[in-house]
């Protein structure tokens, strides 16, 4: 059973230096596992002054785009009736968690069963 719902703002770990940005992630992205990797909000507050992360929209908008995973659901929940046949795309919040997911882990988004296929970095335009 699904646990989506609202936005909330936590904290992005930027991959450049100590830079932390602004984020707002629905309650399935923290709760997210990618084999023993979890999806934790990076620890301490946003650097002072910097925008907001954006997970949504075109790549060539000019900002931080979060690192990223692809993920099919595999499971026979919600999530996998709502999505059949569709990637789901999750940002990865802390730079450990990025660099403990590897392609084709296994995990659980909302419930279901599901399988990374893609790695994508950060993007700042």
């Amino acid at each position: 059973m699904g646990v989506q719902g609202a936005f909330s703002s936590v904290v992005y770990e930027g991959d450049v230096g100590t830079l932390k940005y602004p984020i707002k992630v629905q309650p399935e992205t923290l709760a997210a596992s990618f084999g023993s990797a979890s999806n934790p909000a990076a620890s301490g507050s946003a650097t002072e002054g910097l925008p907001s992360a954006k997970v949504t929209g075109s790549k060539n908008a000019i900002g931080v785009h979060p690192r990223y995973v692809t993920v099919k659901v595999t499971g026979t929940g919600v999530t996998a009736a709502n999505m059949a046949g569709s990637s789901i795309r999750v940002p990865i919040l802390t730079k450990a968690s990025y660099s403990a997911i590897k392609k084709g882990d296994t995990g659980l988004y909302q419930g279901d069963t599901i399988v990374v296929t893609g790695k994508f970095a950060e993007h700042i335009v």
